[in-house]
């Protein structure tokens, strides 16, 4: 048997027998946060942690008001784009940047972008203002 695969096929079983566990990187941030609480245990730790959920509901709840009514089944492809900096700008003017969680919700704004008239676009910008001031 040729060397090289002599040792792929060791390195494929050894690999296969580590345990793996995979993590959505959106969730990246809450996982480390959660070990660092498991491991250090630390009030900083915990402030952090839930500072962090604190954020994420915050985030969700802002598109959930302004979308509540959108079920996004299926992927539309953003061609609007001059539509789709404007909320996005919209959201970092008036909330905050976006972040690796935040990102999740630019699919309804591309929808609304894609689908909705354009008074609803302006509905949806002063929406964020008024949400989060």
């Amino acid at each position: 048997m040729n060397k090289m695969f002599k040792k792929v096929t060791s390195s494929t079983k050894n690999a296969e027998n580590k345990q793996h566990s995979s993590v959505n990187s959106r969730d990246a941030t809450l996982h480390h946060l959660y070990n660092m609480v498991r491991q250090e245990g630390t009030e900083e730790a915990h402030k952090e942690l839930h500072e962090h959920i604190e954020m994420r509901m915050r985030t969700d709840r802002i598109f959930e008001t302004i979308f509540e009514d959108v079920n996004i089944e299926e992927t539309i492809q953003p061609t609007k784009f001059d539509c789709l900096r404007f909320l996005m700008g919209a959201y970092e003017a008036h909330c905050e940047n976006f972040n690796d969680y935040s990102l999740k919700h630019v699919k309804y704004l591309s929808n609304h972008c894609e689908t909705a008239e354009p008074s609803h676009i302006f509905e949806a910008a002063s929406a964020f203002a008024s949400i989060c001031q």
